[in-house]
């Protein structure tokens, strides 16, 4: 429907306009993904003769079911051969691995490596497909699962906010959600493979899932692991590495993320056992009421969702910094991912 008419806002004494329009609208005043459209449709209308076409982040300014239209037309033009560069997980959803290539630069040296590589290939468009945004970092921190995500998102908010570190977003991190611990191994290398640079944090309370061996495999390729010790989940690390007022905080965020106080208390007392304190106002630190709120929270999932993750984090933050837990287990090797974000 576009035609040419005079631009009368482009006109004086000396200059005259003469513009498309789309129906009474100059082609000047439409968004710059209309612009976007409008010029790839006339250039592929002109481009019937074999070509090259250059297209330098096809994502700016167009709404993502344009997107994949756009893609389309351009995986449909066989007279010629499209360069897209892109920093937009939409794009790599649409786009299969077979078309991908990822562009790594490391001082002076540009790198491309092809996604599509043999033996990965298959659980690579996959991973795309469920976590295309760590794909466009060049640091990938693989977590087990949301929980890990979210605690992480949660202290990188607190280490930007209170302690002078720079945000992971500085760093070029990103987090991806492995979806389970027999997950992780192979992602992680999958994203080693293709260049990137990988660390891994990771329960050791699925052995059979992702063990000792397997954390070592993934060292000897480079890739930085925190696995905790003695055979814990991330929920059972804390709240037997915390503080007590940080077992406290702990408690009352699930509370506020459950909002049943009765539920929970059911929840710790059958597993606690005999002898169990239901007021817990009342309650005093023991080894086995740690035990009992750790297997809790992992077991009845009290923060197995990124968002409750993250308001965990935000419960506990300030007690990891606390002197009297600093040679903790989960306080060394919460520092240890630190440090690698500050000079990957």
């Amino acid at each position: 429907t576009f035609k040419a008419h005079l631009d009368a806002d482009a006109m004086n004494v000396r200059v005259a306009g003469l513009a498309l329009h789309d129906g009474d609208i100059p082609l000047r005043l439409l968004g710059l993904g209309s612009k976007r459209m409008l010029t790839t449709g006339m250039q592929k209308q002109a481009q019937l003769a074999p070509h090259i076409t250059l297209f330098d982040e096809e994502e700016v300014g167009i709404e993502p079911h344009r997107i994949a239209r756009l893609l389309k037309h351009l995986k449909d033009d066989t007279s010629g051969q499209y360069f897209l560069t892109t920093h937009s997980p939409v794009v790599l959803r649409e786009l299969t691995i077979a078309d991908l290539h990822i562009v790594h630069w490391d001082a002076d040296r540009v790198e491309v490596i092809q996604a599509n590589k043999p033996g990965i290939s298959d659980l690579m468009q996959g991973k795309i497909r469920s976590g295309a945004e760590a794909f466009l970092a060049p640091n990938v921190i693989v977590c087990e699962g949301a929980t890990e995500v979210g605690f992480l998102r949660g202290l990188d908010n607190h280490w930007s906010d209170n302690c002078g570190s720079e945000a992971f977003a500085y760093h070029g991190v990103a987090l991806f959600d492995a979806a389970g611990a027999g997950n992780i191994r192979a992602t992680a290398s999958g994203l080693k493979e293709l260049g990137y640079n990988v660390a891994v944090l990771a329960d050791s309370d699925e052995d059979i899932h992702f063990s000792d061996a397997h954390a070592e495999e993934l060292h000897a390729n480079g890739i930085f692991v925190v696995k905790w010790n003695d055979g814990l989940s991330i929920e059972e690390r804390a709240f037997h590495d915390l503080t007590w007022d940080g077992v406290v905080s702990s408690f009352d965020a699930a509370r506020a993320i459950i909002g049943n106080d009765a539920a929970l208390i059911d929840q710790v007392q059958a597993r606690f056992g005999a002898g169990f304190e239901p007021n817990f106002s009342e309650w005093v630190d023991t080894p086995e009421l740690r035990a009992a709120l750790g297997r809790t929270a992992k077991e009845k999932d009290w923060f197995k969702r990124q968002d409750f993750g993250q308001i965990w984090a935000k419960a506990v933050a300030a007690s990891l910094e606390n002197e009297d837990i600093s040679a903790s287990d989960l306080v060394q090797k919460l520092n240890g991912l630190r440090h690698w974000v500050d000079h990957v």
